[in-house]
């Protein structure tokens, strides 16, 4: 029994490796920089930029998609250096060589002091030689971490101008209760 199992998962094993589509997703060389975006000061209705790289050292083209998740998701735009009007969600890196993107940051006015992560994801679309297209042969997301501290002056005071309770029981008055 013992032996038929390693038979078993031996087959198992080599099924999965030549199923995995071509060679050259399991040759990726990828670069990412930086791997932390951490904003120590944004002041709220404040716009940052910052400078995003990705290294393809592969010898192919690749396309590849950009992502943001977490509390600053909606905070986020991409941007292609010389065109900072079109938001973007790919971009297309040629092989052996950097690419940049923008990030920016816009901290809406209305933003309570306090510390804000996500995480931006890079996911590299593999080109398949074979159907001369870009696909996900392996799923490679490279994160980029975030920590947004917003700090400025916050309007915390409150006045109450008025309050009216209406009689809701028989033979209780809501005024009573008011002091």
């Amino acid at each position: 029994m013992r032996h038929q199992k390693k038979i078993i998962t031996l087959i198992i094993s080599i099924l999965m490796v030549s199923t995995m589509g071509n060679a050259h997703a399991l040759t990726q060389g990828w670069g990412i920089g930086p791997n932390i975006v951490n904003l120590t000061d944004g002041l709220k209705n404040a716009t940052y930029q910052q400078t995003i790289w990705i290294y393809n050292e592969n010898d192919y083209d690749s396309n590849v998609s950009i992502g943001a998740e977490g509390e600053v998701k909606n905070w986020l735009t991409f941007y292609e250096p010389d065109n900072l009007t079109v938001p973007i969600d790919t971009t297309f890196v040629n092989k052996t060589s950097s690419k940049d993107f923008i990030l920016q940051i816009d901290i809406p006015e209305d933003t309570a002091n306090g510390v804000y992560t996500g995480t931006i994801t890079i996911t590299p679309k593999f080109y398949n030689p074979e159907t001369k297209e870009y696909e996900t042969l392996v799923n490679l997301n490279f994160p980029i971490n975030m920590s947004l501290t917003v700090t400025g002056e916050q309007n915390l005071n409150v006045s109450i101008e008025s309050i009216t309770i209406d009689d809701t029981e028989i033979n209780f008055d809501a005024e009573s209760f008011i002091q």
